[in-house]
């Protein structure tokens, strides 16, 4: 252990609306770079950081597809994960649409590492919302 060990001290989220297909796990096609809060800056964060779990949420009728997420370094995408979403149920003002939660442990990333995600076939209806939940140093 170093003299002066680094704690992860500050939240920080990135969120993104997907919505267009892209079946690609090799890091080309349509990917959605997220908008970060509490990152130190406009991009990924400034500081080493964190992955502790991924919210996916929809809009209305996602259909049946995939949510894969991939790390970017600034200039070479690296698929990263993927979660199923079946086919879930179609939210709307009186039906709750399904909310899925993805915990990650000891996921840390170097500064300049960022995410990107996709799903693999377009919503129905509506967007796909993500929020990768992070920690930086």
């Amino acid at each position: 252990m170093g003299a002066s060990p680094v704690y992860m001290t500050t939240a920080c989220v990135a969120m993104a609306s997907v919505s267009t297909a892209n079946t690609n796990r090799d890091g080309t096609g349509a990917l959605v770079t997220p908008t970060w809060v509490g990152s130190g800056g406009a991009g990924a964060p400034v500081t080493d950081w964190q992955l502790k779990r991924i919210k996916i949420t929809q809009t209305s009728d996602l259909a049946d597809c995939v949510l894969t997420i991939f790390t970017h370094d600034g200039s070479t995408t690296r698929f990263l994960d993927d979660y199923d979403m079946n086919n879930p149920n179609a939210g709307s003002a009186t039906v709750t649409g399904v909310i899925a939660e993805v915990p990650y442990v000891e996921h840390l990333f170097p500064t300049g590492i960022d995410l990107r995600f996709a799903i693999t076939a377009s919503p129905t209806s509506g967007v796909c919302i993500v929020h990768a939940f992070c920690e930086r140093a």
